[in-house]
């Protein structure tokens, strides 16, 4: 596992607290939109796309023949693998469907924190710990599906990750 802090100089950023839309150099994301945008833009020096591609056909960001999955608070892991209840059971099924067919080999996790984006990158082992550890089964929107996400607060997840490092 490594850690990366990406400056956030020279993005404008406006939080809207009533749609909790985030604008930034006045184009409309998201928060997983915009941690993969500076993620990009900054870590790769690649210019961000947004795109909708499968997690099993490609990946968020390529770089140096490695394919990178960028993940953030509140994220899901796929939309592609629901489950019928919230059991460990499920859960178990979900992660090892996703780490058999995701194409990405590895995984960014990126929080805001003071002006700046911090980045924990993990291999497959320890993305999949870090979802057997962290990630929670969760009713999908109008439906009843369940799907994995991560609804940690973003303090708890740092002090998880720097466990991580201290004992590496």
């Amino acid at each position: 596992m490594e850690k990366k802090i990406l400056s956030l100089d020279g993005y404008t950023l406006y939080k809207d607290g009533k749609s909790g839309r985030f604008f930034c150099d006045g184009q409309a994301t998201n928060h997983g939109e915009f941690i993969e945008k500076v993620v990009t833009e900054r870590m790769f020096d690649q210019e961000w796309q947004k795109d909708s591609v499968p997690y099993n056909v490609g990946s968020d960001v390529s770089a140096n023949g490695i394919g990178y999955s960028i993940k953030s608070s509140k994220a899901s892991l796929t939309e592609l693998l629901l489950m019928n209840d919230k059991s460990e059971n499920s859960k178990n099924a979900i992660i090892e469907k996703f780490l058999a067919t995701v194409v990405s080999t590895m995984f960014l996790y990126g929080v805001e924190i003071n002006g700046e984006i911090v980045v924990y990158q993990m291999n497959k082992i320890e993305f999949e710990k870090f979802l057997r550890d962290m990630w929670t089964m969760d009713k999908q929107s109008g439906k009843d599906k369940y799907k994995l996400r991560i609804r940690k607060a973003d303090s708890v997840v740092v002090q998880y990750f720097e466990n991580m490092l201290a004992t590496a």
